[in-house]
């Protein structure tokens, strides 16, 4: 089974989501063979006018599916792939130019499948990159929203013995 868990949720006002549920510091148990789903929410109360999110994979022993990906909020520039995906890398942003900034809740993305392929643990780290005042100009900085630590649970040894001998009894029966 895999567990996932965030931590350091740097911004209170986007939320990640999976499978529909908001993802707090704790775990989420999957089971190996299955896929998740990844949304990205603007939370109740807030505003965005811009976003810019980039989902990074530690390394390639998972990969992100970007094929059902939609961006059901309506923006002036509106939501999509930054710089084309890769199954370790996928940034997306949307923003406003004439129109006053989008008020949530609001699913700004939804439809990213995160699928694992190998039992080995992997890191998805969210990047937020938001437009801040520095010496009176606006600049764009990135910030790490958080890191979902997904890890492979290898079952104990007396499990996969009883499975083996469990397997052999039904082969010699047939």
């Amino acid at each position: 089974m895999l567990v996932l868990g965030l931590t350091s949720l740097a911004s209170a006002d986007l939320v990640l989501t999976v499978n529909g549920q908001p993802v707090t510091q704790g775990q989420i148990t999957i089971a190996p063979s299955q896929t998740i789903e990844l949304d990205l929410e603007l939370t109740a109360g807030e505003t965005c006018t811009m976003y810019d999110v980039t989902y990074q994979l530690s390394n390639a022993q998972a990969e992100l599916l970007t094929g059902g990906v939609t961006f059901p909020t309506v923006f002036d520039l509106p939501g999509g792939f930054t710089v084309p995906p890769t199954p370790q890398m996928v940034e997306i942003s949307a923003g406003q130019w004439s129109s006053g900034p989008v008020a949530g809740p609001a699913v700004l993305m939804q439809g990213l499948i995160l699928h694992c392929l190998e039992a080995t643990p992997v890191d998805l780290t969210l990047y937020v990159s938001e437009y801040t005042e520095v010496d009176g100009e606006e600049v764009l900085v990135g910030t790490v929203l958080g890191t979902l630590h997904i890890i492979q649970e290898v079952p104990e040894p007396v499990t996969i013995a009883l499975l083996g001998l469990g397997s052999l009894f039904l082969r010699k029966r047939s």
